[in-house]
């Protein structure tokens, strides 16, 4: 009986003479922890923003400021970024595809085209080589391999 008052007594002890040390973490601490975000792309203030872990990108997007041409339709504005993220904002102009020229793309140009692999991209080379370049894109249905369907995907695709 008197071992368990004996251990308790001990305890007190302990705790007051600073042996036994607890450390003690506030609210106030956690909540204070600054978060380092790179905002880049289509904003009017592109750079690092010191955030708490609780800012959502789109109150940091509206610190940022967004340009007139600026697109968030890839961004989930809710999301809470993680320490040391980076957004990029695209801007609409960007987002536009560039055409490729069937009268001087490269074979790797040519391979981004839907349908279009090495094989009918170098008949494409060699069928504009032997003609002197194709005369209007209709013309590329000429090419062995490619045929209505695959004009189809193409002819927004390319330009001369």
């Amino acid at each position: 009986m008197y071992k368990g008052y004996l251990a308790f007594i001990l305890f007190i002890l302990l705790i007051g003479a600073n042996i036994l040390k607890f450390d003690k973490i506030s609210f106030d601490e956690i909540e204070k922890t600054v978060y380092e975000i790179e905002i880049k792309g289509a904003v009017l203030n592109p750079g690092v923003y010191k955030t708490d872990k609780f800012t959502s990108i789109k109150t940091l997007l509206n610190k940022a400021g967004l340009l007139e041409n600026a697109d968030i339709s890839h961004i989930n504005l809710t999301q809470i970024p993680t320490p040391g993220s980076v957004i990029t904002v695209k801007d609409k102009d960007s987002l536009k595809e560039v055409l490729i020229s069937i009268n001087s793309a490269s074979l790797s140009e040519l391979d981004t085209l839907p349908g279009i692999g090495p094989s009918i991209g170098a008949k494409i080379i060699e069928y504009r080589e032997k003609n002197s370049g194709f005369k209007n894109v209709e013309e590329i249905k000429n090419v062995s391999g490619i045929g209505e369907k695959t004009y189809e995907k193409l002819k927004d695709l390319i330009t001369l």
